[in-house]
């Protein structure tokens, strides 16, 4: 069953960083890339999203990746960003590391 996109915003913080941060601290989170097209102008952004927790579907997946999408969608200054960088926690939770490892580039 999909998550809804209340649901993610209640459960998930999104934080987003630059890609000195990211390359820094990379190691010891669980990544994921993905890429995106805005509906509006057409323009790709590639996202680079850490999570300090474990992904337990598909479902939530596709959820959390809605996060960076609307912050970008509605920030002007990363509207046009080729490229944008971002840790992905529970709502409450340290966005530091917890020992995750994984990589699914």
């Amino acid at each position: 069953m999909a998550i809804s996109y209340n649901e993610i915003i209640e459960k998930y913080d999104c934080t987003m960083i630059d890609k000195t941060i990211y390359d820094i601290i990379n190691n010891s989170y669980q990544k994921k890339k993905f890429g995106f097209t805005s509906i509006e102008d057409n323009h790709q952004t590639i996202v680079y999203m850490l999570l300090n927790f474990d992904v337990e579907d598909r479902d939530t997946l596709a959820g959390i990746s809605m996060l960076p999408m609307v912050i970008v969608e509605h920030n002007p200054k990363l509207k046009y960003s080729d490229e944008v960088y971002c840790i992905v926690s529970r709502v409450g939770d340290s966005i530091l590391s917890q020992d995750v490892k994984g990589d699914s580039e």
